[in-house]
Order: C-alpha cells, then structure tokens, then sequence
C-alpha cells in the first residue's frame, strides 16, 4: 500500500502515535519506491533497513499482531492470522526486537542540516549503509553515479576513511545517523505525547 493511500497509519500519527518500520533494502532499491518510504518517514516513521527480513508483520502496543498468511508471490484473496496475548504474541515481538537492533537507520527524510552533514549527504549515507546500491542510489538521489562516488570520497575525507567500511564505523561512532529523540517524532501537524507504539517489518 502507498503511503497516500494509508490513511489509518496517517490518523494514527496525528494523534501522536509512533511508528517503528523496517523495510527490506531491495524495497528500497525498486524504481519509485524511496518515494513511497519517503512519505511515511516524513509523516514521523522512524525507519530503519535490512537486508533480508523472515516474516512481514505489524504490531500494535505489544498486545496483538498481525501476520499475513500468502506468500508473497501469491495471487489468492489475502489472508491474515491475528496474534493476541500468547506466547507466540512474545516471540513475535521479540523477532521484531531482534531484527530492529540489527537494522540500519533510514534518515532519508530529514530536511534540516546538521553540524556534520546536510540533508542530501544524510540521505546518500543511510542508503548506502543500508545496502543500497551506488546505481539505486543515483536514481534514487537523481544525480549521476560519478555523483554519487565524489560524494562518498568527500565524506571518507571528512572522516579520514580509506574504505567504506571505514566510513560507515565512523559514521555510527560520530553518531551522523542517530534517530532524533520522541520530542521530534511528532507530525508536523501537531500532535500530543506519543500514544501506543506501532512495529511493522516491512517487505
């Protein structure tokens, strides 16, 4: 589903409700699809990325999730399984737990520029610590490859960085990608203290 087309997720979010999303990195590198990631993100998603994820699922304030029964190259009439309060409920939660510690941060909707990085520079650093590649990341930034790669040099100049690997290590040392605290999470609408916690693996 769209972004423009969730408006549950939108009506949540202007009531103060927050959203934890992980996204698949080949999500990320379909054509078009950063758009749609983009919306939710700047409607205050907190996203994070992955390369492969086991399951797609949605929680709501750990008391009840959903699961999608098809796989997902199926073509029948969707079908889903709602977990409440069990065991399987905790496993869920927990898997979600597991996966979102391992995941990148997605700061590709930040607008403001920091002491270290500017908005463009933040979006080409998430993706490309997401897995992303430098191509996908031309199209998704709509600048060249050749772009793209003075980019990266210059950051691993900042940083003093020979490799990406490098790059990425001080990246998260130096904290450029840090997730904003609550206090900035709200919409920009407006908005009172975040409600219910919503988690979604997205695939």
């Amino acid at each position: 589903m769209a972004a423009s087309e969730n408006v549950e997720e939108a009506l949540a979010q202007a009531r103060g409700v927050r959203y934890r999303v992980i996204y698949e990195t080949g999500l990320l590198e379909e054509p078009g699809r950063i758009v749609n990631v983009l919306e939710g993100i700047e409607g205050g998603e907190i996203a994070r990325s992955i390369s492969k994820l086991p399951v797609r699922l949605a929680i709501s304030d750990r008391s009840v999730a959903l699961c999608p029964l098809v796989t997902r190259d199926s073509t029948g009439e969707p079908t889903a399984a709602l977990v409440r309060e069990s065991s399987l409920l905790s496993a869920l939660v927990a898997l979600f737990e597991v996966y979102w510690e391992r995941a990148s941060p997605l700061r590709i909707g930040d607008t403001a520029p920091t002491a270290h990085l500017d908005p463009d520079e933040r979006r080409l650093l998430s993706l490309l610590i997401g897995g992303v590649s430098d191509k996908s990341i031309a199209t998704q930034l709509n600048v060249s490859y050749r772009t793209v790669q003075r980019r990266l040099q210059d950051l691993m100049r900042r940083v003093d960085a020979r490799t990406r690997m490098q790059l990425a290590w001080q990246a998260s040392k130096l904290g450029w990608l840090d997730e904003p605290g609550p206090g900035h999470l709200l919409p920009r609408t407006g908005g009172r203290h975040p409600e219910p916690l919503e988690d979604a693996i997205s695939s």
